[in-house]
């Protein structure tokens, strides 16, 4: 009887493991919609940044129109979103060697490494708000045949300029225009970044890229834009 009162503990403690990992990694925070609330005003309540709305409207794919939110509907909010705030480095204090017999206190500032507030990925994988889509081309397909790629995928493009073996460019989707919550006046289009494409060659009159970056699933159709 104990042996199997402790193997039916020892199945529900390991059952739990992977929820308990699962909450640490997706870090949603729930939030129910007040009467009068729009994404622009979550956003700035709940991440102090009323830009970063579209990442929340993003995360719930139940919300068709950025416009149309309710009274009592429930919100994922990406906790991830969430920027420390940084201390500020101290100055740092030395003595100065003796020069001819004569001891001298200085005070100077100890070179600092270069601290950022955000991954570059991150920051890269962000959507934002642009009045027109960016087109430096497209995808067209691939050697495989597939029509959704990933990291590391090879897929054939068309640009519309002349390109180098090298050149790299960003995948992009810009199919979503949003409006202003308040005025309803069309605010331009967000743009999704998808990932970093490089050019390997040129072959059978075909150009040939790499995708060296991937931040979400990247399909054929989606357009190129110009790195930068």
């Amino acid at each position: 009887m104990f042996k199997q009162g402790l193997g039916l503990s020892i199945i529900l403690i390991s059952l739990m493991f992977p929820a308990l990992a699962f909450s640490q990694i997706e870090e949603i925070k729930e939030y129910t919609v007040q009467k009068g609330d729009t994404l622009w005003d979550i956003s700035s309540e709940e991440l102090s940044d009323t830009f970063l709305w579209p990442k929340i409207w993003k995360e719930n794919s139940g919300i068709k129109n950025p416009d149309r939110i309710y009274p009592g509907q429930i919100i994922r909010i990406p906790l991830y979103l969430l920027l420390e705030e940084r201390r500020k480095v101290p100055a740092v204090r030395y003595q100065q060697p003796a020069v001819e017999k004569e001891l001298k206190l200085v005070e100077t500032i100890k070179p600092v490494e270069p601290s950022y507030l955000v991954n570059k990925n991150l920051l890269l994988a962000s959507s934002y708000i642009a009045n027109t889509v960016p087109v430096a081309g497209t995808i067209t397909g691939s050697p495989s045949g597939k029509s959704i790629f990933g990291n590391r995928d090879i897929i054939y493009v068309k640009t519309d300029n002349p390109v180098n073996i090298g050149d790299k460019f960003y995948i992009i989707r810009g199919d979503k225009i949003v409006n202003h919550p308040v005025t309803n006046e069309k605010i331009g289009y967000v743009i999704e970044m998808l990932g970093v494409a490089k050019v390997k060659k040129f072959e059978y009159g075909n150009t040939v890229a790499e995708i060296t970056k991937c931040f979400d699933s990247i399909n054929t159709g989606d357009i190129l834009n110009t790195f930068y």
